[in-house]
């Protein structure tokens, strides 16, 4: 007497394996589209926000050789602008000379 197992054929096996992993990867797609979406829509500013940032900004400025980023993070606020001789830079830069720094709370803005 022989021993037989009764076994799915290999296509059978092939065409589940292809519905699972095809389950599966709707369901990352889906959980991503939420992620990402729901992360984009929360950070959009508002115009009321973004007027209100502006009104509770502090202007700090003096001379010499400074980065706006840390001189806005020493009154505990954050760099938006910084200016110096008639030109906008960015905020990590280093400047010298007279500058102006933009500084203000980002919280709130939506």
């Amino acid at each position: 007497m022989k021993n037989i197992k009764e076994k799915h054929p290999w296509d059978e096996t092939m065409v589940i394996t292809v519905l699972v992993v095809a389950a599966i990867s709707i369901l990352i797609i889906l959980a991503s589209y939420i992620t990402v979406t729901g992360a984009a829509y929360s950070t959009i500013p508002s115009k009321e926000g973004s007027l209100n940032m502006l009104q509770k900004s502090l202007v700090v400025e003096g001379s010499g050789k400074v980065k706006c980023s840390i001189q806005c993070r020493n009154v505990g606020k954050v760099c938006i602008l910084a200016h110096i001789n008639d030109n906008i830079v960015k905020c990590d830069e280093i400047i010298t000379g007279n500058y102006h720094c933009l500084c203000t709370n980002t919280e709130n803005i939506i």
